[in-house]
């Protein structure tokens, strides 16, 4: 991508710390422009006051599960001659969607997040009128400039890994999309239900199932969220993910298909108990 002195745009501060990573490296190397704007803004009013080239957004945040309305940015960008990146880390095989009807130039995810294929996996979409001037992370023959194969020019890497991307999709596809999601709100709301109304407990995730699906996230006022996440571990060796942001600090909870409603039940109680003696 020919970005010079264009101005990159995250959406609502909540990319992944990578991703900034990278529109950083850019932003130094190439002189390119970084300015970041709250979801809640009006993007059209934000993106001609800045005068956007790119825009980059999550299909759904990190921090919250969040999902963000793809399709219609990207066409609102599309329509004033914007690209658009979406980071779809935490989306594919989380909840179902097409990915031709979000519109959007770029999409990039990881496999082995839900869709539970193994780590060092997932796939990169870009727009066919993009590949040619899209140059890869690594060289590729001048045959392939128009070809998305030459972004799999990465040298011999191991079989295993790739193949085993198959079998996750035919695991996904049993299960069915809307399946797996209704079973993935079903564990977050078990849990939620209780827990969000304990004293000082703020749900940060919308229940709403355009805007979420299996992920949450919680905080506690006065609470040591190192220390209870510590806990949480140390007692149950329960997994959480510790959140930190400006605005609040908490623990984003993350259930797979494979979570048995037992171990839901057991993390809310513990949660319960901790929250009751923890400071």
């Amino acid at each position: 991508m020919a970005v010079r002195r264009a101005i990159l745009i995250p959406v609502g501060s909540l990319e992944g710390t990578v991703v900034n990573l990278q529109f950083q490296r850019t932003r130094r190397n190439r002189g390119a422009a970084q300015w970041q704007f709250h979801f809640r803004t009006s993007w059209s009013i934000a993106v001609d006051r800045q005068r956007a080239r790119v825009i980059l957004l999550c299909h759904m945040t990190y921090t919250t599960g969040q999902i963000f309305p793809v399709q219609r940015i990207c066409r609102m960008a599309r329509d004033r001659g914007i690209e658009t990146i979406v980071d779809g880390a935490h989306a594919y095989g989380h909840f179902p969607f097409k990915l031709t009807d979000l519109d959007c130039d770029y999409y990039g995810t990881s496999l082995h997040k839900w869709l539970n294929a193994p780590h060092g996996t997932g796939f990169l979409y870009v727009r066919k009128t993009r590949i040619a001037e899209l140059w890869p992370l690594n060289p590729a023959s001048e045959d392939l400039k128009a070809n998305i194969r030459k972004f799999e020019q990465v040298g011999t890497h191991p079989a295993a890994n790739h193949n085993a991307v198959a079998e996750a999709l035919t695991f996904h596809d049993t299960i069915g999309g809307e399946r797996k999601a209704a079973r993935l709100r079903y564990l977050r709301d078990r849990w939620l239900d209780r827990v969000s109304n304990l004293s000082g407990v703020t749900v940060r995730t919308s229940r709403d199932p355009q805007q979420s699906c299996g992920m949450a996230t919680v905080s506690f006022e006065g609470r040591d969220i190192a220390k209870l996440v510590s806990q949480l571990w140390d007692r149950r060796r329960i997994l959480v993910t510790s959140i930190g942001r400006d605005d609040f600090q908490g623990i984003r909870v993350s259930p797979g298909i494979q979570t048995t409603l037992e171990e839901i039940d057991t993390f809310r109680t513990t949660l319960e108990t901790l929250l009751r003696v923890v400071r």
